[in-house]
């Protein structure tokens, strides 16, 4: 069973909302609620995370997921807002549904971590989670926002995640390019770049510069991290407003 919340608004917009690794619907809470008044929105859980099944943990599965739930509701022509692994399943899927444009933020699209780096995230990883799940996810959470409000939701929400999903997602996660596919995009893609979001902003200035397709545009927001849209909910909607007015 793949979870999901969806709230109809016939006639109007969809926008598609869509986690990142540990994260589940809870994530877009605001969004939901905000955009829910002039759009038809839909947010899912991957399997693994929040009251989703578990399942089969890389990105084709998850693109099923989605898939699944896209087709049972008939859901076409949406806009797709992706944070980190949600915006990683955005650029995978551009040939897959179809999507009116996409907006990310903590997400890059290249990272290419060495195997041996790989291999150590994935010792470090099993090593903690045996140690005790709850510490190695409030050491996560405590170390995926500098805003002490949110720590405790980002928690509540991390720990419903399958530890096998976190082990395995981190090495598929640490080893993709999508730059070709973003040169080769015929929809707009919007790439939110925040300023406390040090190791995705690592990766944007290593390879923002090869990309050349004049459909990938990057908006720069003076405060947020990771997960911005939980850190700064009302400034994040002002800034996905704004785009979506630019862009319908």
């Amino acid at each position: 069973m793949i979870d999901y919340i969806h709230m109809k608004n016939e006639g109007k917009q969809k926008i598609l909302f869509m986690h990142g690794l540990g994260g589940n619907v809870d994530q877009w809470h605001e969004q939901l609620r905000h955009f829910s008044v002039n759009y038809e929105v839909l947010a899912i859980s991957l399997s693994g995370h929040g009251k989703s099944d578990p399942g089969v943990y890389d990105i084709k599965s998850f693109i099923q997921d989605i898939k699944q739930v896209i087709n049972k509701l008939k859901y076409d022509n949406f806009i797709w807002v992706g944070n980190s692994m949600g915006g990683v399943l955005a650029f995978e899927s551009l040939n897959e549904f179809n999507i009116k444009s996409i907006i990310t933020n903590g997400t890059t699209p290249k990272l290419r971590y060495g195997k041996f780096t790989l291999k150590l995230i994935e010792m470090v990883d099993r090593f903690l989670i045996k140690k005790g799940y709850s510490k190695y996810i409030k050491f996560a959470a405590n170390n995926s926002t500098k805003k002490k409000s949110i720590k405790d939701n980002l928690y509540k929400m991390m720990i419903q995640t399958d530890p096998e999903a976190v082990v395995k997602m981190h090495q598929l996660l640490g080893d993709y390019d999508y730059l070709e596919s973003l040169n080769n995009s015929k929809i707009k893609i919007y790439i939110i770049k925040t300023p406390g979001d040090s190791a995705i902003n690592k990766e944007l200035k290593k390879y923002l510069s090869s990309i050349t397709n004049d459909n990938v545009y990057v908006m720069k927001s003076e405060v947020g991290g990771h997960i911005f849209n939980m850190e700064y909910p009302k400034l994040y909607n002002e800034i996905i407003e704004k785009i979506l007015k630019d862009d319908i």
